[in-house]
């Protein structure tokens, strides 16, 4: 199967397209012809980055060997409609969602919003008035993260 044919529709927190969260890179390495991208995350060994021939920036994240995160740009598919190109306005109305946090960041394309949807594991770049990029991942509620003020250090 080409990726150019791949449909990214996404299930939230299930997984993206035929790609399923938490599921072993073995479930996918040779299917897809995933490649490994092995500069793109350094800080942490547990994590392995692949690409995938024929979607150039379509990237597969894996922890410990399994699916953690995707990130596209070919396509995006939501309650029948691609979110890739489209306003974040009309992008919020299909998602019939408001976004936890709106930030400014610097990527090799230039400025880009990034609008973030934390309890859906869920976030889309907009370049010049359009969303050019999402980033979706796994069910985060096994985690338990320490949280406290930006004043406030953490304790050892």
């Amino acid at each position: 199967m080409g990726s150019s044919q791949i449909i990214y529709e996404w299930t939230p927190l299930e997984g993206i397209g035929p790609f399923v969260f938490n599921e072993p890179v073995e479930k996918y390495a040779s299917k897809f012809s995933l490649f490994p991208i092995p500069d793109e995350v350094e800080e942490d060994e547990d994590w392995e980055t692949y690409g995938m021939p024929g979607d150039e920036d379509a990237r597969f994240y894996f922890e410990d060997g399994l699916l953690e995160s995707v990130i596209v740009s070919s396509n995006f598919f939501y309650n029948n409609a691609n979110l890739i190109g489209l306003p974040p306005d009309e992008a919020l109305e299909v998602l019939e969602m408001e976004p936890d946090d709106i930030e400014k960041i610097d990527t090799d394309e230039g400025e880009e919003d990034a609008y973030s949807f934390y309890d859906v594991n869920l976030q889309f770049y907009v370049l010049d008035g359009v969303i050019d990029t999402v980033l979706v991942g796994r069910d985060y509620e096994d985690y338990e993260y320490d949280e406290f003020d930006d004043d406030e250090e953490p304790e050892d």
